[in-house]
């Protein structure tokens, strides 16, 4: 099975987030081991078109 979730960066950490609360990637870690893979991605400069008319 595949699948890919999009998700904050913080969020997608392989450990603790913020506070000690386990980041959703750390469960998907435990269930799926060295099949997990996750990918941060951070924007440089530019806009995400939000907020366009």
């Amino acid at each position: 099975m595949r699948s890919a979730v999009r998700a904050h960066t913080g969020h997608i950490a392989k450990d603790a987030y913020g506070g000690g609360v386990p980041a959703l990637a750390s469960h998907l870690g435990e269930r799926y081991g060295d099949a997990h893979h996750a990918l941060g991605l951070l924007p440089g400069k530019g806009s995400s078109g939000r907020g366009a008319a």
